[in-house]
This record gives C-alpha cells, sequence and structure tokens, in this order.
C-alpha cells in the first residue's frame, strides 16, 4: 500500500555501503516529491542502520513481520519467512504475535549470506548445490536398483511428515502437540528433547538450541520478564563472588550463567544473540577506528591519555559511527 519506491540489494557483508547505495536510488526514484518525516529500521543489523540513519525506531523482524502483515489483511494467523538469513515461522491471534520459532541450525543459511560467504572462500555456491542435488539423485538411484525404495517413496515419505507434524496446516485438524514432544515421540533412542544437539555447536547457538528445545516443552517464562529479572539475579550472584574474593572457578561459572542468560532475553525479545554480537562487534570496530583516527588528528599518546580523555573521544566516535 503506497509504496511510493522500493530497492532491494545483497549486503556483500558490508551492510552501511549497501545502505548508502539503497538510499541514493530511492532518492533517484522519488526525487524531492517526499519529505521524510521518521525512520525505522529492522533486520540482523538494524541497531548498526539505525545508529547510522539516525532511525527513529529499532523494531526486530518479528514484530515487524507481524505489524506488516495485519495492516495489510487483519485475518491473518499465520506467517512463514523463508529467505533473509533465516527461516521463521509466526503465530498471531487477532493481530498479536503469540508464538514465532526462527530456524537457527540453519539461520544465515538463505538469503545473501550464503554468496557472500561463498565469495570470501572463492567457491561456486551454484555448483555446490548441484552436486548436492546429484548425490540425492544418486542416492535415489541407489535405492531404487536396490528395491528399497524410490523417488516416489522419498517424496511419500516427507509430505507424511509434514501433514503429520502439522495437521492444521492441511487438513483442517487440530494443531499437535509441541514441535520437541513430537520429534521426541518419532526419535525411540532418544529420552531428552536436548539429545541429538551437535557437541560442536558454537556456545552462542548452543545455548539458544538449549533454551529453544526446552522451551518447546513448555519450561519457558511467559514473557520477557522473566529472563530479564534472571539477568538482575545472575549479576548480583556475580558481584557476591568478585567481592568475597572467591576463587577463578566460581566467578567463571557465575559469568557462564550471565552470558546464558542474557542469550535467554534476547531469544524472548525475538533477537538473534549471534547477530546482535556480530553487529556490536562491527559497532566496536568502526568506532574504535574512528577514536584512533582522532587521537592521531589530535597528537593524544592513547597510551598515556588519562580515561576521561579517551571516553571523550569515545563518545564523539559515537556520535559519527
Amino acid at each position: 500500500r503506497n509504496m511510493l519506491a522500493r530497492c532491494y540489494l545483497m549486503t556483500e557483508g558490508r551492510p552501511i555501503e549497501a545502505v548508502k547505495k539503497g538510499l541514493y536510488e530511492v532518492g533517484e526514484q522519488i526525487g524531492e516529491r517526499v519529505r521524510v518525516l521518521g525512520c525505522a529500521t529492522t533486520g540482523s543489523g538494524r541497531y548498526l542502520i539505525g545508529e547510522f540513519v539516525g532511525a527513529d525506531a529499532v523494531k526486530n523482524e518479528i514484530t515487524t513481520h507481524a505489524t506488516g502483515a495485519v495492516a495489510m489483511d487483519p485475518r491473518v494467523d499465520t506467517i512463514f519467512e523463508i529467505g533473509g538469513q533465516d527461516a521463521k515461522y509466526i503465530s498471531l491471534e487477532n493481530g498479536a504475535v503469540v508464538d514465532f520459532a526462527m530456524n537457527k541450525v540453519c539461520a544465515a543459511g538463505t538469503g545473501s549470506f550464503l554468496e557472500e560467504q561463498a565469495e570470501k572462500l572463492d567457491v561456486n555456491i551454484k555448483q555446490e548445490f548441484g552436486d548436492v542435488l546429484v548425490h540425492v539423485a544418486f542416492q535415489i538411484v541407489v535405492g531404487e536398483e536396490s528395491g528399497e525404495f524410490g523417488a516416489e517413496d522419498v517424496t511419500n515419505a516427507i509430505v507424511a511428515k509434514m501433514k503429520r507434524r502439522h495437521p492444521h496446516l492441511f487438513d483442517g485438524g487440530d494443531a499437535p502437540e509441541t514441535w520437541e514432544r513430537q520429534k521426541l515421540k518419532e526419535r525411540s533412542s532418544q529420552t531428552s528433547v536436548l539429545d541429538g544437539l551437535p557437541p560442536t555447536l558454537p556456545a552462542v547457538l548452543m545455548a539458544y538450541r538449549l533454551q529453544e528445545r526446552a522451551a518447546g516443552v513448555g519450561f519457558d517464562w511467559p514473557d520477557r520478564t522473566g529472563p530479564r529479572a534472571k539477568i538482575s539475579e545472575e549479576l548480583a550472584e556475580l558481584d557476591d563472588e568478585i567481592e568475597n574474593g572467591r576463587d577463578a572457578v566460581r566467578v567463571e561459572a557465575e559469568v557462564g550463567d550471565l552470558l546464558f542468560s542474557v542469550i535467554n532475553l534476547a531469544r524472548k525479545l525475538g533477537c538473534d544473540p549471534r547477530a546482535a554480537l556480530e553487529t556490536a562487534n562491527r559497532r566496536f570496530d568502526l568506532r574504535f577506528r574512528e577514536v584512533e583516527r582522532l587521537a592521531t588528528q589530535r597528537k593524544v599518546d592513547m597510551g598515556r591519555a588519562s580515561l576521561e580523555e579517551l571516553d571523550s573521544l569515545w563518545e564523539e566516535a559515537k556520535r559519527s559511527c
């Protein structure tokens, strides 16, 4: 509705440059016919770009998807997104988000992310996907020749699984048990919903997946107030360990609990903690480089400057980066 211009660009690992180019292209389309009264950002780089453009609002993707869908049609009750940097499912009731899930195992597995990483690694991504398809086709041929299964069997199996797990989406049946409970029933060798997580997952992703699976069987706070209070509790416990001069092992344990709680809050806010941390890293990199530039320009020896001087440079860098 009322869209005057649009521009889709791949970030190619350079979000600020992409936004600059996008704003220029939109400006070329609308000229001086529009006076901008407000600006908002969303997506994994929303905080970085929000600061860059001076956004009036920074919204997570779940809220943004829901708001936009309801504005287009108030009857919308389910949203699927396949694209961007992850896949999303959002359930709505009377325009409010009541449930959502983001595919964190293969997050950043769609959209421009793969192309960006492939470019860095000098990989021909189309050929690699072709190799995967050839391998799948080969396995099906082997199955057919051995009389075990064929292409139709494989297709029927995945269709049956989708209908079994999502009956309300296909034949109007009731919504099944939670995703994690249902998968546990289907895997007789597993006794816990936490079974099956690869032990090699990066720590941040492992924490998110543990929390996500536990939440799938009801072990979760109803809203963000619970994990937010937990952060304050963990901070207090960490302060207690530090002030009482406890050993490094106990301090490390409390730091771990604190980080785990922060990741849990991010999950309840619909925020990808990895993307948020990556954005924070890029933001710090930009600002610190600006601090170094300002220090060099003003002949300030950073190694000998006072904390007040460095903080002043930092605040100045924040206003420009």
